[in-house]
Order: C-alpha cells, then structure tokens, then sequence
C-alpha cells in the first residue's frame, strides 16, 4: 500500500535494518513504480528493473535539459540520456507505463523514434515536451510503432509532441489526450478518427489547441457508445461542431468546451440548445471563454434537463447563468413563467469571471433552496472573481452549503 503512494518506499524501507532489508530487497512488487529524475536516474533505473525480478513495470522519465547554457554542457547531457534511455530500453518487454516528461524537443524525438519492438505489455503511454515548435517541419514530426506488432495500449496521453502514425496502433482504447501546437499537421485529425473507429470502447476523449479541419465524411460513422467525457480546449470550431453531430456517444456524462471566440463558436453553442446534438444523459457542462448572449443560454440550460454540474470560466456569461438558475423565465415573450433552468444541479463552478458579486450568487442558492421541487445545491466553487469577499462564505453557511473559495 505504501510502495503505491511512495514510489521510493522501498529504498527507505530497506534502510531500516538488515532484516527488514532482505525482505524488502526480495518483495519484486515494492520496486516497480519508477520515478527517473536527476543524476542518479541510471543507477536508480538498474536497482529498480534488477530487484522488480520479472514484474511489469511503470516508468515515469523526467529529464531538462540546458541547451541554451554551454555547447559541450548539452553534449554530455545528450550522451547521460542515451546512457539512461539503453539501461530502461533493456527491459521494454516488461514496460506497462511508459512517461516521458522531457524540456528539450530534439532529446524527445529522438526517445519516441528509439522506443524498441515489441512492446506487449505497454497499456500507457504519455510523451510530453515544453519545447515543442508551433510550426512543426517534417524534422519535428516523428511515427510511433512504425513497424512490428503494436502494443495493447489503453491510454495514451500526447501532449505537445508532433506525433504521427501510418496505421491505427491502438485498438480498444478506454481514454485518448491530445495536445498539439497550434500549427498542426494536417493529418491529425483524419489519423485520430482512424484510432477511433478502432476503439468502440473509448471512455475519455480529451483535445486541446487542435487547429486542423476536417469534412463531414471523415468523423461520420464513428460509434463511440462508452464514451463519458469528452473536453474540447482550443479546438478548430468546425472540428468540435462535426464530432458533436456525427460521433454517437449517447452515454455521455461530461462535456467541456473551451473556446477563444464567441463569434466562431456561436453555431455550436446555438446546436446544444436544439435536438441536433443528442445529449440525453450529460451531467456536467462546462463552459470557457465565452461572451454569449444570455437567451443562447438559457436555451441549452433548459434543455439539458440532467444537468448536476456547471463549470464556467471567464467571459460574461456567469452574472447571466446565475440569473437564470435564481428564478423562472419568460422564454416565449408572452408572459407566462416556465420551469426552472437545470432543477437537478448540485454543484456550480465559476472561475475568473469578473462581473458577479455575492448578492448574485447567494440570490441564486436562496431562490433555489426555496423551491422544494428541486435538488439543493450541494457545492459552490467561486475562484479568481475579483468581486468575491470573504463574507460570502458565512452567507453561504446560511443555506448549508457547502463552499470552496479561492
């Protein structure tokens, strides 16, 4: 239990006394969370792949490098990588996670084109780089898996790294992040639909600042019936409104969009309001960098009957929400007062907005608490609202409920 919470529970462990050392020296499972960073990263990566005997293992490679400090300083440090990268490289057929935190572009590329084959028990993998060109060349851009058998992977999380793949490598994925620069190679997202066709069975689909654009035809006939979460941040609107209309995913809990332009994203929010999207079990959405009218709004609220959960961030569209979920609204224009917007919320989030105050939102706890026929919301979470004072949280006690400031 400890070796799961502190991946070097083990080395402390053995430094107790003779005793208690040899029973940890011969217990494989203690030694197979490694955790590589720092100059004694090869030495620490034998004793561990020696003592975890023929167990699987989890690799976790945290390498920064200093290229911009000395010319034969980034040598040595090149050749202490590949060093490291052959003692971890001997063991691959054990591999089950395999993470690579690396600050130069030109070590991580040549790490993922390394990678050897095969790899049969690898189920993660996650490459990630802080260095990553925003206009990647075909020097940038490298193909994982470009032959052999491809590993049984279950989730792959690629986060600023141009990576490519000829043939769909993974099959029956349960979770899916991609992160790219904004100047994406154009076959991004024709290579995404591939993997996803193959996994029917994917649960999570993450996309960030994914600018590339795709036709109808490419993202039609895509069943993902498992899928529970889907987050859009940044993403090309024309890629974000195709996947909407065309991916089924009627089990879909969490939905999440983040978007940089009201004005090209307005079709897309207009679309949640209307049965053009099918979002019959959604119990989150979440809502970023927007500045929409409020009566858009109030449609999609009104709709997604289910919701439990409200994420906002930014924009002025959190003093509208709150408006709207503080009492009944005139929809049609004729006067009459129609149901309450989301009657089964729970828990509201708003961060970074900058036009509520506490009178708008305790306005809407206390209208919703009177209302019986509706859950009660259980959760507040307000951060970076500069109108915000502490003195909202012994109002809030007022109606139980239960508050997180920032």
């Amino acid at each position: 239990m400890n070796a799961v919470e502190d991946p070097d529970y083990g080395i402390l462990a053995s430094h107790i006394d003779q005793r208690v050392r040899s029973v940890v020296l011969s217990y494989p499972f203690l030694w197979t969370n490694i955790q590589l960073e720092g100059p004694l990263s090869q030495a620490k990566a034998r004793a561990f792949l020696q003592r975890s005997q023929n167990l699987p293992v989890d690799i976790y490679l945290r390498y920064f490098s200093q290229k911009d400090a000395d010319v034969l300083l980034y040598v040595a440090q090149i050749n202490e990588f590949r060093r490291l990268f052959k003692e971890i490289a001997a063991a691959s057929n054990r591999w089950r996670t395999l993470s690579f935190d690396i600050r130069d572009y030109d070590i991580m590329t040549y790490a993922a084109r390394a990678i050897p084959h095969p790899l049969p028990l690898l189920e993660k993998i996650i490459l990630r780089c802080r260095t990553a060109p925003h206009t990647p060349t075909e020097e940038h851009v490298f193909t994982l898996f470009p032959e052999g058998q491809p590993p049984k992977l279950k989730h792959i999380d690629f986060d600023a790294v141009n990576a490519r793949w000829d043939r769909p490598f993974v099959q029956g994925l349960e979770t899916m992040r991609i992160v790219r620069s904004v100047q994406c190679v154009p076959e991004t997202v024709e290579q995404l639909c591939a993997s996803l066709r193959v996994s029917p069975g994917l649960k999570r689909l993450q996309l960030e600042s994914l600018n590339s654009v795709t036709s109808g035809d490419t993202i039609r006939h895509v069943p993902l019936e498992e899928l529970d979460i889907l987050i859009f941040w940044k993403v090309n609107p024309d890629v974000v409104g195709r996947m909407l209309e065309y991916i089924q995913c009627p089990n879909l809990r969490v939905l999440e969009i983040q978007l940089t332009s009201s004005r090209r994203n307005m079709p897309i929010i207009e679309a949640l309001g209307t049965s053009m999207i099918p979002l019959t079990n959604l119990h989150m959405l979440g809502l970023g960098g927007c500045d929409y009218p409020p009566d858009i709004i109030y449609t999609v609220l009104r709709r997604l009957s289910t919701l439990k959960a409200i994420r906002v961030i930014g924009g002025s569209l959190p003093h509208a929400l709150l408006h709207g979920l503080s009492g009944k609204l005139d929809f049609d224009g004729t006067g009459n007062m129609t149901e309450w917007i989301c009657p089964q919320l729970e828990s509201l989030q708003i961060k970074n907005a900058t036009n509520i105050t506490d009178n708008d939102v305790c306005k809407t706890v206390a209208r919703r608490y009177k209302n019986r026929q509706t859950q009660r919301i259980r959760s507040v979470w307000l951060g970076g609202c500069p109108h915000i004072t502490d003195e909202i949280e012994r109002k809030l006690e007022h109606y139980k409920t239960s508050v997180q400031l920032a």
